[in-house]
């Protein structure tokens, strides 16, 4: 017998461990999706998480004479002047009382920054799932529909909100309140 120089013992023993080793499932390229889960007028919605900046709690702010009344004012936020909406009213509803629940997402859009106030913000959740924008339950509202570009389903539907279909809107761009 021949005996075996040091590391051919060592390249033996690294052969044996890998073929006992256990092998790891082979990871999947999946694309996800993530969205900041928010409640507004009792319904789920997401919104794309590249849209929002920053959630906070609703400022303190400044009304404005003679704008619509979904517009809540303008708040100074970290040094800047920025518009806060109420999307609630804006979608017909009163006034929320929960108050201490409601929250502001900032939304940036072509360098001009708004806060749109919401119910309620849960978080951010990630869909592995392509969206089904057909798979928008019946009895969603309406009025909200237009704004609505597609649907996750994760334990419950999760309508996709866009920023981008809001600032579009001739209702959301008048906020002058006709007299």
């Amino acid at each position: 017998m021949i005996p075996l120089h040091s590391f051919d013992v060592i390249a033996q023993l690294e052969n044996k461990a890998r073929n006992a080793a256990h092998r790891f499932p082979k990871e999947e390229d999946k694309t996800y999706w993530s969205g900041v889960k928010f409640h507004l007028n009792k319904q789920v919605l997401v919104v794309d998480s590249r849209e929002v900046s920053e959630v906070l709690l609703v400022p303190d702010v400044v009304p404005l004479p003679n704008v619509q009344p979904w517009v809540h004012g303008v708040a100074n936020i970290k040094g800047r002047v920025i518009p806060i909406f109420d999307l609630s009213v804006f979608f017909g509803e009163n006034e929320n009382n929960a108050f201490e629940r409601r929250r502001v997402m900032l939304v940036e859009k072509k360098n001009i920054i708004f806060g749109l106030v919401v119910d309620d913000v849960q978080g951010v959740i990630q869909f592995s799932s392509i969206s089904d924008e057909n798979n928008i339950p019946a009895n969603f509202p309406p009025v909200m529909r237009p704004f609505i570009v597609g649907c996750f389903y994760k334990d419950m539907h999760h309508m996709v909100f866009s920023t981008n279909e809001l600032v579009k809107d001739q209702r959301f761009i008048c906020v002058v309140e006709e007299s």
